[in-house]
């Protein structure tokens, strides 16, 4: 079962910001079911560096929009970017020194309210900011 499940109230109003939020919540809910199964330390860890790497592309595409275009809110979701870079980075740390239990209910939490919560009440404010220069 999946962690996370797309809606449409998900939706910034910007097709390739809603299609990176797509690709990471489909990761997210891949390293959830990895783990919760029991998969190998390697495919875990694979998914993990995954989902870093896109995060971090989608969040400068995120940040490099914002700062082209004015967007009032940057200086305070560019530190909410690095929060979820560094919680997540850490997660990973505490899976590879085996201090993180493979369903650990932490890390699912973290994963579901930080990116539910982050697209809902962070990246939204920036919807109307875009709509008005012209993102769609």
């Amino acid at each position: 079962m999946a962690l996370i499940e797309w809606t449409d109230d998900f939706s910034v109003g910007v097709e390739v910001f809603d299609d990176d939020h797509k690709i990471l919540i489909g990761m997210i809910n891949e390293l959830h079911e990895a783990l919760n199964e029991g998969r190998g330390l390697d495919l875990v860890e694979d998914i993990f560096d995954r989902l870093e790497d896109y995060t971090n592309t989608h969040l400068a595409s995120e940040e490099s929009l914002m700062k082209s275009t004015g967007y009032a809110g940057y200086e305070e979701h560019k530190l909410a970017h690095e929060d979820w870079i560094k919680k997540l980075q850490e997660f990973k740390d505490k899976y590879q020194n085996e201090e993180l239990i493979l369903a650990d209910v932490a890390m699912n939490q973290f994963l579901h309210s930080w990116l539910v919560d982050h697209i809902r009440g962070v990246d939204l404010l920036y919807k109307d900011h875009f709509k008005e220069k012209g993102y769609t």
